[in-house]
């Protein structure tokens, strides 16, 4: 408990006023002679006389109630309020035709870089919380398919429709970084990230993808970049004659994707497989972390109703007692 204007409380000792008239004062300034000795000690001891003596004990009590009201007790409880600020994040795919080659090992089996992307961006969009995720996509166009949303379960469904783009053959990276920009600074998050997947180079298209990177950066928006660069071994194919045939270097332009990064304040990965690619994605997890601030503060509760009306409970019944039962005669 605590006080509200507890300077009022130096007014107490004006309680002890009416027992110092009553039980001091009076004591000291009643020296008179009796004509026997027995008579004031039994006046003393009547129910009467006591009773009204006691009135003074409940006037003063209140007054200290009184005072107590005046200084205003309240009951603070103490409680917290979290503030998330949350991040936007922007998943940028690239969905051109050369993500359908199964050359991705992940999980016990080999399978579509386009599918081991989909399946490890499931994973990090259900590890976050508090963040606003939405999904664009890219071959030769860009392409909108989820915008920002808190609803993990429905970007999910919209990004299990997303099928290799064989129509173009070419890959627009600054396009789809541009794109992307624009969906992401209408945001109010207080961070906003562009994860960027390729496993291409910038052969289409009418932006340069480092300009586009430098533009993004401008607005304040981070970009993570990764390349899919499967290993020679992961790449190799049988011929009609069931030889194994091994395709030499990658399509992925990653001084470009280095470039990218850097100029947009993020960081480049080179993803062989899908566990390194969990593990890209895991690192970029902790990297943006959601920011929860936590508020603490007094929700207080008023008690000065209690007092004040005992006080007036006591004012009465004391001027009820003094004029009736422990009334003075004349």
């Amino acid at each position: 408990m605590m006080f509200r204007h507890p300077i009022f409380l130096w007014l107490l000792p004006i309680a002890l006023v009416p027992i110092y008239f009553e039980f001091i004062r009076r004591r000291a300034g009643s020296s008179f002679g009796f004509s026997a000795a027995g008579e004031p000690a039994a006046a003393g001891r009547s129910l009467r006389v006591f009773g009204r003596r006691s009135l003074a004990v409940l006037r003063a009590a209140a007054i200290a109630l009184a005072v107590i009201a005046l200084a205003r007790p309240q009951s603070g409880d103490e409680q917290s309020k979290v503030h998330v600020e949350g991040i936007a994040i922007q998943l940028v795919v690239d969905q051109s035709g050369s993500m359908s080659q199964e050359d991705m090992a992940y999980e016990g089996r080999r399978m579509s870089r386009l599918e081991a992307a989909r399946r490890v961006i499931d994973r990090f969009v259900k590890g976050r919380t508090d963040d606003l995720i939405g999904l664009t996509t890219f071959s030769a166009y860009p392409n909108e398919v989820c915008p920002l949303t808190l609803d993990y379960d429905l970007l999910s469904k919209f990004f299990e429709q997303i099928r290799p783009d064989n129509l173009f053959g070419q890959t627009a990276i600054g396009d789809g970084i541009v794109y992307a920009t624009n969906l992401l600074k209408e945001s109010t998050a207080r961070s906003k990230v562009m994860i960027v997947l390729t496993d291409g180079a910038n052969n289409f298209g009418v932006t340069n993808p480092v300009e586009a990177a430098r533009m993004a950066a401008q607005i304040g928006i981070k970009i993570y970049t990764i390349g899919i660069v499967p290993t020679p071994q992961a790449q190799s194919t049988l011929d009609f004659f069931s030889r194994q045939i091994f395709r030499q270097g990658s399509d992925v332009d990653e001084d470009t994707l280095k470039n990218m990064a850097e100029a947009a304040h993020g960081r480049y990965y080179a993803a062989s497989d899908g566990d390194k690619l969990e593990k890209i994605y895991a690192e970029i997890n902790r990297l943006e972390k959601t920011e929860h601030v936590t508020e603490k503060f007094l929700q207080y509760r008023e008690l000065y109703p209690a007092p004040l009306f005992a006080s007036v409970g006591l004012t009465v019944l004391e001027s009820l007692l003094g004029l009736t039962v422990f009334r003075k005669k004349p």
